[in-house]
């Protein structure tokens, strides 16, 4: 069956059909709406995570400054190493805040009054408002579901960036030690 549903291909739409397809609705629709709470929280965890491993490669480079003596005397190669995994990490943060913590524009259930008192729906039966009620409800959750997809995308994302991190020191140590 195609959306919006044509009428004539739906028989006749009584009240309790319409009743029904709109709880369906609103429960789906509060389902995406929850989803994305969680997704913001895991976003929040992964976030700090990210704060807490860029604060210990910032104390690792601190500590591998040495103040006494000249910048050309400096371990460098070491400092380098440090250098990229925090750049590495930065980068993963910043891909997850631009991923997850965009404008989270969540379409709620509800319709607002401006939305629904006007004259062409005044004369509708009302399983048929209820019915359009339920479409409108549509939009929203695909609106929501496609926001939710990008969000675990991007967190999904920075998970793995973040068990790569590992192996890019590993990587760089590596490089430093046989060069």
């Amino acid at each position: 069956m195609s959306w919006p549903p044509d009428f004539d291909e739906l028989g006749e739409v009584t009240e309790a059909n319409a009743r029904l397809i709109l709880e369906e609705a609103k429960a789906f629709l509060s389902a995406t709406v929850g989803d994305a709470e969680q997704l913001t929280r895991n976003s929040l965890y992964v976030l700090g995570a990210i704060l807490a491993l860029l604060s210990a490669l910032a104390g690792l480079i601190a500590r591998g400054i040495n103040l006494h003596v000249s910048l050309t005397q400096q371990d460098w190669r070491q400092l380098t190493v440090y250098g990229v995994l925090f750049g590495f990490v930065a980068l993963t943060g910043f891909r997850l805040l631009q991923g997850a913590f965009q404008s989270r524009d969540i379409e709620h259930v509800g319709n607002a009054p401006e939305n629904l008192v006007r004259k062409e729906y005044v004369s509708l039966p009302h399983g048929t408002l209820l019915l359009l009620e339920a479409c409108s409800y549509r939009e929203r959750i695909q609106r929501n579901v496609a926001r939710n997809i990008d969000t675990g995308v991007a967190i999904n994302t920075a998970i793995k960036w973040l068990c790569a991190t590992p192996l890019i020191f590993a990587a760089c140590s590596l490089a430093i030690t046989f060069t």
